[in-house]
């Protein structure tokens, strides 16, 4: 059988934005500013830029209910309740506990979309709790809006599709010529001929489920991201800081705009802190798991190690297999600040160091340089 997404037997990409997300953040960051040779600068402080690119878990989109793939494909089932109640109002039902993305606002707003609601106030979410919600099976993090998103996107379709068939019934005109807007379906041509969506109701509430299916290495549609990175370094001490930084992500549409800025400045954070910082249980409990120790020997990055100046660019690389283009995006540059710092260090110093990047590699690596020992 002929896998999805496959040309020739190898996996292809309906949308990959890499290029337009390293000429964007080039552009943006003044790429072309950056030192034409490595440790030319004169003087003790140097400055230099740096870059980076990198993908966040790729290749586990999904498949929703009326495409082929959702039939053949072997995945794990995601599901949604999209529910109208008898006075007319959306309810969505998910099961999934918040993952810190923020992800049941991000999927009211898709309903919101999909359903003409112009105030997402008014839909009512009950989540975390499979005793009201359809199960599903994992936890998603920053793939959720596009797995549990998607199963809600389709169980709001259907009952948007069912409300205007039954309006369309009522009022004896073509469903085609029927839209839905704010729990009313009227005629987009005349749009006193309309009727309230609570009447369509009979004193019931009006459910539907949907439902994708994730599947791992297929349904390729993962945003791709870039970290620009600007660092002084003291040469006399080997310290250094990082001054400026942008990060370009390939997003698909955009949900949550103020969400994904503070995600993606939450994970330049962490990403600096394992660039720059030994991971405490490598050195602590070597072989053994994170949980095994405790927070107080994890140090993340306070205010006086953050960058003065952080700017985003998001390049909506609209995914054209899914629902309003958009795609998973949480951490999407998350891989890249590493190497972006590292490359900076280079470029201001002309010395290379391997990971953890500390004050005293850097020195030992100037010292070499210069030719000291």
């Amino acid at each position: 059988m002929k896998k999805p997404e496959a040309e020739k037997g190898a996996l292809t990409y309906d949308s990959f934005a890499s290029i337009e997300v390293l000429k964007e953040g080039a552009k943006l960051f003044g790429w072309e500013k950056r030192n034409a040779t490595p440790g030319s600068q004169p003087g003790r402080f140097k400055r230099g830029m740096g870059l980076g690119i990198s993908q966040h878990h790729p290749g586990s989109l999904s498949y929703h209910e009326g495409e082929p793939a959702f039939k053949t494909e072997r995945g794990i089932l995601w599901r949604a309740d999209v529910e109208m109640d008898a006075n007319g109002r959306v309810v969505l039902r998910s099961a999934l506990p918040d993952s810190g993305t923020n992800h049941d606002t991000g999927m009211a707003i898709l309903i919101a979309e999909m359903l003409g609601i112009s105030d997402i106030n008014t839909i009512k979410l009950m989540w975390g709790d499979s005793t009201i919600a359809p199960p599903t099976d994992q936890w998603a993090a920053g793939r959720t809006c596009t797995v549990q998103g998607g199963a809600a996107l389709v169980a709001a379709r259907k009952l948007r599709d069912e409300l205007i068939k039954r309006a369309a019934e009522k009022l004896q005109i073509d469903a085609t010529t029927l839209e839905l807007k704010d729990s009313v379906v009227r005629s987009k041509s005349d749009p006193q001929l309309s009727v309230a969506a609570k009447d369509l109701l009979d004193d019931k509430p009006l459910s539907m489920q949907g439902q994708v299916k994730a599947v791992q290495h297929r349904a390729l549609a993962k945003g791709v991201g870039a970290c620009f990175v600007e660092v002084e370094v003291d040469t006399w001490t080997g310290q250094f800081r990082v001054t400026r930084v942008v990060y370009a992500h390939d997003t698909g549409k955009v949900i949550n705009p103020f969400v994904a800025v503070s995600d993606m400045e939450g994970s330049f954070m962490q990403s600096y802190q394992i660039a720059t910082n030994a991971i405490p249980y490598d050195r602590e409990f070597p072989g053994q798991m994170h949980n095994n120790i405790a927070f107080l020997s994890f140090p993340i990055p306070t205010i006086m190690e953050y960058p003065e100046e952080i700017e985003q660019v998001f390049v909506e690389s609209l995914e054209p297999r899914w629902f309003y283009g958009y795609k998973g995006f949480s951490e999407t540059s998350i891989g890249s600040v590493p190497g972006a710092i590292s490359n900076a260090i280079y470029n201001a110093t002309g010395v290379r160091t391997d990971h953890p990047i500390t004050a005293e590699k850097i020195l030992i690596g100037l010292k070499k340089r210069r030719g000291v020992t």
